[in-house]
């Protein structure tokens, strides 16, 4: 399951300039729904869940040479 993602792209003064800001937010919601589940039978008893990551959010600013 694919978690909900927002990204805004700012390119500098002009179209092609040399900065670039991006924002974004994964996991808008901050579900965590379970990525993976298995049960492990034979007298063991044993269950293992795998989670999908938490809400992140942040900014990136690459500069072109």
């Amino acid at each position: 399951m694919r978690s909900p993602r927002l990204t805004s792209t700012w390119n500098g003064r002009r179209p092609g300039g040399r900065y670039t800001i991006q924002a974004y937010v994964r996991n808008i919601e901050n579900e965590r729904p379970v990525n993976y589940a298995s049960f492990t039978g034979n007298g063991v008893n044993v269950y293992n869940f795998i989670f999908c990551a938490p809400r992140t959010y942040g900014l990136q600013g690459p500069v072109k040479f």
